[in-house]
């Protein structure tokens, strides 16, 4: 589309094409056409209705312009463009670049006699500035189609509470979600892509929740929410909606599927102990075990403290926590969880909470299970993955201290043959290999033979004989390769390939790399013997 269109100029609004443009479609106008859309701009449209107001509009342009003209006093009503408009295109379509014009300049007209030609002046040269000015905040274009942006779209209609009339705008919402969920939800048992009529019910199955969380009063906006999980036909289809377009981590387990359980993992408290108190007594244990888990993924703090209150106890909460790092839900849990504090979460489990916080590098809740007793030596079972390990690979600096404070064995090294200095220099982390080596050579360490075979040393080779030095020089990283140096590593070591550093380097590609090495000498050391690599 070009940003200077001349043709909106010349266009003949009394035009067969302009005719044909609005034979058999749902736009502004033709919803305007009744003025309960108007007066009840929130309450959402389905496709049924809008079909059916379509058969009965004129099929000449210029009597249906006439007769929106005549019925509407649109020069007096300022909230039109500000209210009815988002609403009304997020609630049945997108709009053709046309389409929109036309709309853009019927709201930001301002003379006294609305006429053809005085709409045909309205519509700027300059097409998108036109769009920008008027409607900016609230739609996308994509290639001849305009389409509402939700997320700003919400920002817009928070900021322009008239749009929704008066009290709490965020209950307005809830309320005006969950309508469009039960009118609509039944088409979703045939797809779950939404339709281009359904956009806004996409708005509404995914943000729901938030608006409940902003409601002033908890009380109302209560019986809304049960209204839709105590309502078996739409629970079963929704949370298929829900999982599918809501952006979820690859490692996040399924979604829920029982009222409790989504209550839980939403953080809708007030909702979840009404839920609660009408629990029947069989399934309680499993399903609050359930539910405390799912809150645990997500953070909700006060949930867990209210299931904490009944008695539940779960396993795999503190696990959960801990992965997602919300150090508020992991103090929580430690009141009433503490000896699930090395548990894995199962016979299957891999990590301790502790792994798991170092493994994701969450600093601040590592330190707190660590203030609280877990073990800092813990291995990843399979892996033999120490914490040390998860926190050097990911460039983690503050746990890594935090370990070596807590004098965890440095030179330990996993299923592979790795230590954490291998990691911390296949990262290029370059303020770990130093602080790491720094600390094995430490002389209080040195001294004390108890811990002399944990001396980490830069020359320490895996399994395939690679050194720090041969993976940081393998990846390019200059900064580290020269902290190795710095710090004693012998550059001349081969690994299983017969390579030195120097050929990693000269491998991968990295000059810069290759002159560091040259500066130092390329002597080969090999079975007590030594030659230069030419």
């Amino acid at each position: 589309m070009a940003a200077v269109n001349p043709a909106w100029k010349t266009l003949d609004l009394e035009s067969e094409q302009v005719k044909r443009l609005w034979t058999g479609s749902a736009t502004l106008f033709e919803l305007c056409q009744k003025m309960d859309f108007l007066e009840k701009a929130k309450t959402p449209s389905t496709t049924d209705e809008v079909i059916a107001m379509v058969a009965t509009l004129p099929e000449d342009f210029t009597v249906f312009f006439r007769t929106l003209a005549t019925r509407y006093d649109f020069l007096h009503d300022g909230g039109l463009g500000a209210a009815v408009l988002p609403w009304l295109i997020g609630s049945v379509r997108p709009m053709t670049v046309p389409e929109l014009a036309v709309c853009a300049a019927l709201a930001r007209t301002s003379t006294e006699t609305l006429t053809l030609q005085h709409l045909q002046k309205s519509i700027l040269w300059n097409f998108r500035r036109d769009l920008e000015n008027e409607l900016g905040p609230i739609i996308r274009i994509s290639g001849e189609m305009v389409e509402m942006r939700h997320r700003i779209y919400q920002d817009l209609v928070l900021a322009n509470s008239n749009a929704l009339g008066k009290g709490d705008v965020h209950l307005d919402m809830l309320t005006t979600c969950l309508i469009y969920l039960r009118q609509i939800g039944p088409l979703w048992k045939h797809s779950t892509e939404f339709q281009h009529e359904l956009r806004l019910a996409e708005y509404a199955a995914l943000h729901w929740p938030e608006h409940y969380h902003e409601v002033r009063d908890k009380a109302t906006a209560k019986p809304v929410v049960l209204s839709l999980l105590q309502n078996e036909e739409q629970f079963t289809v929704w949370p298929d909606i829900y999982s599918h377009h809501a952006r979820r981590s690859a490692e996040e387990e399924s979604f829920p599927r029982t009222p409790i359980q989504v209550a839980s993992y939403l953080g809708l408290t007030e909702v979840l102990s009404e839920l609660v108190a009408n629990l029947h007594p069989s399934n309680k244990d499993t399903e609050l075990t359930k539910a405390m888990e799912y809150a645990a993924s997500k953070g909700h703090a006060n949930v867990i403290r209210l299931l904490a209150e009944l008695g539940v106890r779960a396993e795999g909460a503190l696990l959960r926590a801990s992965w997602i790092g919300d150090n508020a839900t992991v103090t929580e849990l430690l009141k009433t969880h503490r000896t699930y504090i090395n548990s894995r979460g199962g016979p299957d489990g891999v990590y301790t909470p502790l792994l798991q916080a170092a493994r994701c590098g969450h600093a601040d809740s590592f330190a707190k299970l660590q203030s609280e007793g877990a073990d800092p030596n813990a291995v990843a079972a399979h892996t033999n993955l120490t914490a040390l390990h998860l926190a050097a690979r990911i460039g983690q600096r503050a746990i890594v201290q935090l370990l070596i404070t807590a004098k965890v064995p440095l030179a330990s090294v996993d299923a592979q043959g790795y230590g954490a200095l291998h990691y911390a220099a296949q990262g290029g982390f370059e303020e770990i290999v130093r602080c790491m080596i720094i600390a094995a050579n430490d002389p209080a360490i040195l001294a004390d033979e108890s811990r002399v075979s944990q001396v980490l040393l830069a020359n320490d080779q895996t399994r395939d004989s690679n050194t720090p030095l041969h993976l940081a020089a393998s990846n390019g990283h200059l900064k580290t390769v020269e902290t190795l140096l710095e710090m004693k590593a012998k550059p001349g070591i081969l690994n299983d390939r017969k390579y030195t550093p120097l050929h990693c380097a000269a491998e991968g590609g990295f000059p810069s790399v290759v002159k560091a090495l040259l500066k130092v000498g390329t002597a080969v050391e090999n079975q007590g013997e030594q030659f230069v690599v030419i």
